[in-house]
């Protein structure tokens, strides 16, 4: 038996196969029948060969640097941690429902933290030293932090042992809640302090996924939620406090939406773009060291025909995974509503579940090494991103544009653009603006408080269509 059963079969440049693709094309216009440009003016080919690999200058080393090798004999090559969000309420009530979730199949928790909680009772038999713990602030990020450093110490929990982060960016938090920049480097540098007290804790985030949820494109997400790490990183610099420090400390958080091979290369050029920001501050960090947290995308969701966001929010989840994120939390499929029952956070919960244990992501630690058309993609973005980024230095950097609105504005241009392509039909979403419901109603509740001008606040692409939905049954 021949060792290489394809040499019988003649080498194909793309250029020929170029030429082939032309001529069945019978005189149609190759670039308007077969090429798609995304909303950042990406080009994305029909096919791709050998040859597009060759063009993506050093990207070939980072394939399969997602995790590091693992301690445990048997243990998946591929580990991401199921999260699962509580939200302030009645700590006893959320304790059972902690205690159920982590019983079946969750192994990481979002606890939003005001400061008064009682966290002995709400984390009562919680373990963190083998699960992954992240906290959303409730107001100030220190106090929050502070609190729950207080319980891990208060029952005797090695805080070198304890994993997860503060999901906090305090630049992405000023487009919600105004702040001074002063402010934001005061707590940052605060935050560091405290956090020397945890080994393995994270008390930074970049956040692109606020950019995401606002509507905004893939490289806007990356190159504004770079831009505004790389003016903390100059805030704190300046305050005596190393770049090293600061890098080991941040996690990156994104929100992963439907355009399924965009949103994998987008986490894989995240993380290919954080390694390389490192070493501009003369910083090695190993690519597998990076942590990126994904959420399914908020954006994307609708009320109308709401079930069809299982099957979003499983599309999601698979791109996250596939692109490498190391922690996924899954929104329940009626959050549009302001609230979820039980059910749906259960059936949020499960989708993680079922690609790990039926789907068997976990097997293999990065399947789309190799890829001609993701490694392109991904090239083509981490260039794109990297122009981009060049070019808000060049405008005197993040918080400059954020003063006079320019990121407000062109992030909400771009929300513009995506919402008007679903009401003259341009794109399709199942259920919104193709194979709709005649006879559903929708009630007029949890309406979207009208953003300030320096605000950025969530968003949903299908939101027009239902107000028109519920003003003309």
């Amino acid at each position: 038996m021949k060792d290489n059963l394809f040499e019988e079969f003649p080498n194909i440049s793309k250029e020929e196969w170029m030429q082939q693709v032309i001529k069945d094309l019978k005189g149609k216009d190759f670039e308007n029948t077969l090429v798609t440009v995304t909303t950042d003016g990406l080009r994305i080919a029909p096919f791709y060969t050998a040859e597009d690999i060759r063009t993506i200058e050093g990207k070939s080393n980072f394939c399969s640097s997602i995790l590091p090798n693992s301690s445990i004999p048997g243990f998946s090559p591929r580990y991401w941690s199921n999260v699962f969000q509580v939200k302030k309420g009645d700590e006893k009530v959320a304790n059972k429902e902690i205690l159920l979730a982590l019983q079946n199949g969750a192994d990481g928790l979002i606890l939003s933290l005001f400061g008064d909680e009682n966290l002995d009772q709400l984390l009562n038999e919680v373990l963190p030293q083998y699960i992954q713990i992240f906290i959303v602030p409730g107001k100030d990020p220190i106090v929050s932090i502070q609190h729950f450093l207080n319980w891990v110490k208060r029952n005797v929990f090695d805080p070198n042992e304890v994993q997860g982060g503060l999901l906090w960016d305090g630049f992405a938090n000023t487009l919600l809640e105004k702040e001074s920049k002063d402010r934001v480097i005061e707590i940052a540098t605060a935050l560091l302090k405290i956090g020397e007290e945890f080994g393995q804790f994270k008390v930074f985030s970049i956040d692109s996924a606020i950019y995401h949820n606002a509507g905004a494109s893939p490289v806007q997400e990356l190159s504004y939620s770079l831009s505004a790490f790389i003016e903390m990183v100059d805030g704190l610099t300046q305050n005596g406090i190393s770049a090293e420090k600061i890098f080991k400390k941040t996690l990156l958080k994104t929100a992963v939406g439907s355009d399924y091979f965009l949103e994998m290369a987008k986490i894989k050029t995240f993380r290919i773009l954080y390694h390389q920001l490192a070493r501009l501050y003369q910083i090695t960090i190993p690519m597998e060291n990076i942590f990126i947290f994904s959420s399914t995308s908020f954006w994307t969701k609708s009320k109308l025909d709401i079930h069809s966001n299982m099957l979003r929010s499983t599309t999601e989840a698979m791109a996250a995974i596939l692109g490498g994120c190391n922690a996924l939390h899954i929104l329940p499929h009626d959050a549009v509503l302001g609230h979820s029952d039980s059910f749906s956070k259960r059936l949020a919960r499960n989708i993680s579940n079922i690609l790990k244990e039926e789907a068997y992501l976990d097997k293999v630690l990065d399947p789309l090494a190799g890829s001609f058309y993701l490694e392109s993609l991904t090239g083509d973005l981490f260039t794109a991103v990297q122009s981009k980024l060049i070019d808000i230095e060049d405008s005197g950097g993040w918080w400059q544009l954020y003063q006079d609105r320019s990121i407000q504005k062109t992030v909400n241009a771009m929300n513009d653009q995506r919402i008007q392509a679903f009401q003259n039909g341009g794109k399709v979403k199942i259920g919104v603006n193709k194979f709709t419901d005649p006879n559903e109603s929708l009630e007029l509740i949890n309406e979207k408080i009208a953003a300030k001008d320096w605000q950025l606040l969530p968003a949903r692409e299908s939101e027009i269509i239902e107000k028109n939905k519920i003003l003309n049954p």
